[in-house]
């Protein structure tokens, strides 16, 4: 009896139970993820690399490609196609076995598998996929397992599927609540002091935007419990007495969980749905236009009055 690699349990080989099944589901996702890879790839699927990854320049190459092009993805596709194919030759030297791709062999084939390793298979007419080297990676979970390097390998798969599938289905981000209320101290002049901490409340599914958010968060530095649906409504009661430009609107819509689209936004200001309640001049808030460099501010109410009066159905409309 051994001690499994990955979770520290109880294992017949250098993976236990638990985690060999995990490692084989693992790899019975490859096939998947790496189609839908390919295509995130070539942007045929609605994503958000800033969501789940780095800011980055664009390329000069993603320029002037014809075709749309995310890179992000794209490097993702190659590091899980590269995991794939290093284990598939480790195992292959350390069993001294060859490799064939499990779907190339012909019906009507006899005599040994050759030993070509991982290239270019002529005789059949096969190129070698990612789906290829996984699928003979799952029909060989067994030796993994009997690897002494099964944990490193099971871990390395796992984090690369991981991080793939962040690209795939971008977490939501939590919904900004305002600052933690609760009562730390008085000032020099007797005035309570607060906590002041920026309050998150995750979403219930964290790949689903329009799941709930959750009932309770606690404050990280005071640790005080929180009713979310307080927080929230102090928070609208504070944020709507104050006047903020174009790009603050979208930013503050957005964690309150009401975000509205920029054609929108700008639609109501071209037809005067919208108006300015001031202008920002030299670092204060003035009620009148002065120069043309001067941002417009706009009410927070207004905006989220007319959000709502035009989600209603107009009368005699249909849905």
């Amino acid at each position: 009896m051994t001690q499994c690699q990955k979770c520290g349990g109880r294992a017949d080989a250098f993976l236990c139970r638990d985690c060999g099944q995990a490692l084989v589901r693992d790899l019975d996702m490859i096939p998947w993820l790496a189609t839908r890879l390919g295509e995130s790839a070539l942007k045929l699927t609605a994503l958000s690399p800033t969501m789940s990854g780095p800011r980055r320049k664009v390329t000069e190459d993603e320029e002037q490609s014809p075709v749309p092009f995310n890179s992000w993805a794209h490097g993702l596709y190659d590091e899980l196609r590269t995991v794939c194919m290093r284990w598939v030759r480790d195992l292959c030297d350390a069993n001294g076995v060859p490799f064939w791709p499990i779907d190339a062999v012909p019906h009507n084939f006899i005599g040994p598998l050759p030993r070509r390793g991982i290239r270019r298979l002529p005789a059949a007419g096969y190129v070698v996929t990612t789906q290829d080297l996984s699928r003979w990676l799952s029909k060989n979970y067994l030796s993994i397992m009997n690897s002494e390097d099964a944990g490193m390998c099971a871990n390395e798969i796992h984090a690369t599927i991981s991080r793939a599938l962040t690209v795939i289905n971008p977490r939501v981000p939590p919904a900004y609540r305002g600052p933690c209320p609760t009562v730390t101290g008085k000032g020099p002049r007797d005035e309570p002091l607060t906590c002041g901490i920026p309050l998150y409340a995750p979403h219930t599914n964290d790949t689903d935007p329009d799941s709930p958010i959750v009932d309770r968060i606690t404050c990280p530095k005071c640790k005080e419990d929180h009713d979310t649906r307080v927080l929230e409504q102090q928070l609208l009661n504070d944020v709507g007495k104050y006047l903020m430009p174009a790009s603050q609107v979208f930013q503050v819509m957005r964690e309150l969980g009401e975000p509205i689209a920029k054609s929108t936004f700008y639609s109501w200001t071209s037809s005067r749905r919208l108006q300015p309640r001031g202008w920002e001049h030299k670092g204060r808030i003035v009620g009148y236009w002065i120069h043309r460099n001067d941002p417009p501010m706009f009410s927070i109410d207004d905006v989220r009055r007319l959000r709502r009066t035009s989600d209603k159905p107009k009368v005699g409309s249909r849905r």
